[in-house]
Parts: C-alpha cells; structure tokens; sequence
C-alpha cells in the first residue's frame, strides 16, 4: 500500500531465536535506506496514532517498525510483562538493521509499557541501536524528538516561558 510517499506492509512477520514471530506494521519513506524507528507495544500496533505516527515518521525519512510485543496483538507466544523483551527488543533491532530498506543505524520510540521495555533492550546492548539516552517515563530517543516535537505534544510544540525571578528562558516540559 503505498500514501503520498510512504510505502506500508503489514503483519510483517519478525523471527525470534526460539521460534517466535512477532508482527509488525511497516512504514517506508521513499528514499532508501533510511535509520529506523522501532515502536513495540502490548496495546495494539495498529490503531489510528500508531498509523498517524508511522506516516509521520517515514515522511520525515525514517523507516518505521510498530511491533506487537510477544504474545499480544499479531504475535506469537505468551505474554509475560518484561520477561522477554529485553532480548526480544534486541532482536527486532537486529532484524530492522539487516533489512536493505535500513541504513543499520534503529532508534526507539515509545512510552508508558513500550517505553519501560526500552530500558531492558538498552541493555542488552545491540549494535544498531544508535541512541540510547531516554527520557525517564516517557524514553524516547532524544534526537528523534526533537526534530519531531509533535511525538510527544499531541501535534503542539511547547512554547519556551520565562522562568520567574531568573530572567532565564526555560522549556517547559
């Protein structure tokens, strides 16, 4: 399926060491290869903001992966909260990285649960993860956030306020 320059595929399936496959949805920019965002969640990847964020991302040039976590959504296995998805995370980032449609260089993005588990991936240290300094609660890549303010503003940047007494600016956040 192909929108004003983003190229989808969807139900992707993802091969993990022990004979899992998880799913993802896909969302290519035009021009390829392109760093990849990885996106994995145990809600659903494919709701409107999941597909909103997604065209959003590759129309800015990155590849974009949303993944159902093991055992939730498309994915096979069981669901066991955050037994699996540090080596899972790792190995999705591995899978992104390999394909011709990635530079090799994968991000992650996520909040709530999927930003939690980013932690667990951090650190089993995959090569391809380019960016691993997070925000706490929220960790997503710094640098993808704030080429792309809407990620985490609902589509509204935050204006800069002057913060009382100092004469300093100060983003609020």
């Amino acid at each position: 399926m192909i929108e004003a320059g983003v190229a989808r595929r969807f139900n992707v399936r993802i091969p993990l060491h022990d004979g899992v496959t998880l799913s993802a949805d896909l969302a290519l920019p035009g021009g390829l290869p392109a760093p990849a965002v990885v996106v994995r969640t145990p809600y659903g990847k494919t709701d409107e903001r999941n597909s909103q964020r997604a065209a959003m991302l590759a129309k800015a040039g990155y590849a974009c992966a949303f993944v159902d976590v093991r055992g939730r959504g498309d994915s096979d296995g069981e669901f066991q909260p955050y037994r699996n998805d540090g080596p899972d995370g790792a190995e999705v980032i591995a899978w992104a990285a390999a394909h011709d449609w990635c530079t090799g260089d994968v991000a992650t993005y996520g909040a709530s649960y999927g930003g939690r588990i980013q932690w667990l991936t951090a650190l089993e240290q995959p090569p391809a993860l380019r960016d691993r300094r997070y925000q706490p609660a929220l960790a997503y890549p710094l640098p993808a956030v704030a080429a792309h303010p809407e990620l985490t503003t609902g589509g509204r940047a935050r204006p800069a306020r002057r913060h009382s007494g100092s004469g300093r600016r100060a983003t609020v956040g």
